[in-house]
């Protein structure tokens, strides 16, 4: 029995040095990431070199910050580009199907899967560039908006959020001034499939939301995530082109 005990004892220690030790690294992952580019208060590392062609797309994701009130002056955002699979499939966890993903709330880490800084595209799990509007400078500006959330609401009220605000706001500030309000809300209407957050798997009608509130209806990014209205509400105010003053 006491030797029984004695192993259970120790493996449930040597779990716990591994999984602190796991925890250490995702907090302080710079060891794995030799190289690096730096903007203003965004910097890019990389277990492999970083084209020059990478400024343009930190100087990017750093404009689509900008138009956030949350951005916190002083501060650094660092972001982890896994460019060979197993550093991606070690520091990835849960989100290895995704493109990126922000670790937080210490240290505030964003890791992301393989990146083609020449083409300023992400590369899928299907090893294909992804298409679209989703940019480098997109993804990096989306998860990194997740952290400034974080920072302002605490990891609690964050951890509380509904889904659509809390992605919602990270598109809307990671699309920058390209989001058409009016083009989304056609398709929308239309029954686009894009616009089906389920089928596309893509948050243009949380975005259309938030773009709704902010950009028609006059609220702060802090109000609309302290005070996040009802879905169901919103979604009818958007489907009949409703206003309602703040």
């Amino acid at each position: 029995m006491k030797k029984a005990r004695r192993i259970v004892s120790r493996f449930a220690l040597g779990f716990s040095s591994v999984f602190v030790a796991y925890l250490a690294l995702l907090v302080f992952p710079g060891p794995l990431f030799a190289h690096a580019r730096t903007g203003r208060f965004v910097v890019v590392h990389a277990d492999a070199p970083i084209p020059a062609s990478a400024d343009a797309i930190v100087a990017d994701t750093e404009a689509r910050l900008r138009r956030s009130p949350l951005l916190s002056p002083g501060v650094t955002h660092h972001l982890y580009v896994c460019q060979t699979p197993w550093r991606w499939s070690l520091l990835s966890n849960s989100a290895f199907g995704s493109g990126a993903y922000a670790f937080g709330p210490f240290g505030r880490p964003v890791f992301t899967r393989p990146v083609h800084f020449d083409h300023d595209r992400f590369v899928g799990p299907s090893g294909r560039e992804t298409p679209g509007e989703r940019t480098v400078a997109y993804f990096f500006s989306h998860e990194v908006t997740h952290t400034l959330t974080a920072d302002f609401l605490g990891p609690l009220a964050y951890a509380r959020l509904p889904s659509w605000a809390r992605e919602g706001y990270a598109d809307y500030v990671a699309r920058g001034e390209g989001f058409d309000y009016e083009a989304n809300r056609e398709l929308w209407l239309a029954g686009d499939r894009t616009l089906d957050p389920s089928r596309s798997g893509l948050y243009l009608l949380y975005t259309l939301l938030v773009a709704h509130l902010i950009d028609r209806e006059g609220w702060s990014p802090e109000q609309l995530l302290r005070d996040v209205p009802d879905r169901a509400a919103l979604e009818a105010r958007v489907r009949d082109g409703v206003v309602l003053p703040r």
